[in-house]
């Protein structure tokens, strides 16, 4: 049996959006997501093949600058 999903809680944790940006210095967004699993089909990709690159872009890997995770605080 596998885990139980934890759902999302905005008192422990902020939402985060999950960008493919163009490589330049303006990093302009080419597809957000609210998950990987939103992003990789925007961008009709593997799900596992971005997990492996964000879990490389949360670990500090320079190599995908085109990857961002964007942590959004709701101001209500």
């Amino acid at each position: 049996m596998g885990r139980p999903k934890a759902k999302w809680n905005p008192d422990v944790m902020p939402k985060q959006l999950y960008l493919k940006v163009t490589n330049d210095k303006y990093e302009l967004p080419v597809a957000v997501g609210d998950s990987v699993i939103d992003l990789a089909r925007l961008l009709n990709m593997k799900r596992a093949s971005l997990e492996s690159v964000f879990s490389k872009v949360r670990h500090g890997d320079k190599g995908h600058k085109m990857y961002k995770i964007v942590e959004v605080i709701d101001d209500e």
